[in-house]
């Protein structure tokens, strides 16, 4: 029996796979479907959207870096854009340094075999590199490209019998959210001194760009085959109260600690 709103309404894709990291990865994320010879195989692993959020020095670049190497090792299709909000923290020998020991990228300059490309914000500003990320996302979906950038799962649809189709998946690495420059926000740097009253709005505006961000990554990346990778730095919540209570933001985050400049 047909369903009557079939007729009005898109229904959405019966899964969205996430991609294999590792075992401590995958398995408290994932979620186990059919293969076409009665296996089940997990789906478990990177999101579409991943956020890594700390201290400093605590391994927060390593790991993103981990997440995007791992899944361009395993899946040979994946390419890569990694942005650097810090230069020069990122380069293309700290990758190869990381790939080493992966046994199907380890050794290779991802760069030169064009699966990487590598940027960072003296030569665009983070609200440039998310709209060239966005423009790329509208082509990869373009009605001349879509079927070439469609790839079949090894998942298999209990109703129809074929296997799920997916688009193949691109990493988009921002290191990191907190310190991604914003155009508007550097016209008001350029327009005042340090001190200055003009320089009062810069904290509201780069929040309110970056909560712009935030607001369409799920359907950048849900629906266009997008798997973006942000750390955040985390520190001490300067309170004016002393006597106020402490909130906590999220479940695994302690009392008095938020993450900076980026928005709750």
């Amino acid at each position: 029996m047909s369903n009557p709103f079939g007729n009005f309404i898109t229904p959405a894709p019966k899964m969205r796979p996430l991609l294999n990291l590792g075992c401590l990865f995958d398995i408290p994320t994932g979620r186990y479907f059919k293969g076409r010879r009665g296996e089940s195989i997990l789906s478990g692993g990177l999101a579409p959207a991943t956020g890594v959020g700390g201290r400093g020095n605590t391994f927060k670049s390593t790991l993103a870096h981990f997440k995007a190497l791992r899944v361009m090792d395993r899946y040979g299709r994946i390419n890569g854009i990694i942005y650097d909000a810090e230069p020069p923290s990122i380069s293309s020998i700290r990758f190869q340094q990381l790939s080493r020991w992966m046994p199907k990228i380890g050794g290779h300059d991802l760069e030169k075999e064009g699966r990487l490309l590598f940027t960072d914000s003296t030569v665009m500003l983070g609200n440039e590199w998310f709209a060239g990320i966005k423009a790329f996302a509208e082509d990869k979906v373009s009605k001349d490209k879509i079927k070439a950038n469609t790839a079949t799962l090894p998942f298999i649809d209990e109703e129809t019998g074929k296997n799920h189709t997916c688009l193949i998946p691109t990493i988009c690495e921002c290191d990191s959210f907190s310190m991604m420059p914003i155009e508007s926000v550097e016209k008001i740097y350029n327009a005042n001194e340090i001190g200055d009253s003009g320089m009062n709005v810069e904290a509201m505006k780069a929040s309110a760009a970056k909560n712009q961000m935030l607001m369409q990554l799920p359907n950048l990346t849900g629906g266009k085959g997008m798997y973006m990778i942000l750390t955040a730095h985390a520190g001490d919540e300067i309170k004016m109260d002393q006597y106020a209570p402490s909130t906590k933001k999220l479940h695994f985050l302690k009392n008095g600690l938020k993450f900076k400049q980026v928005p709750e």
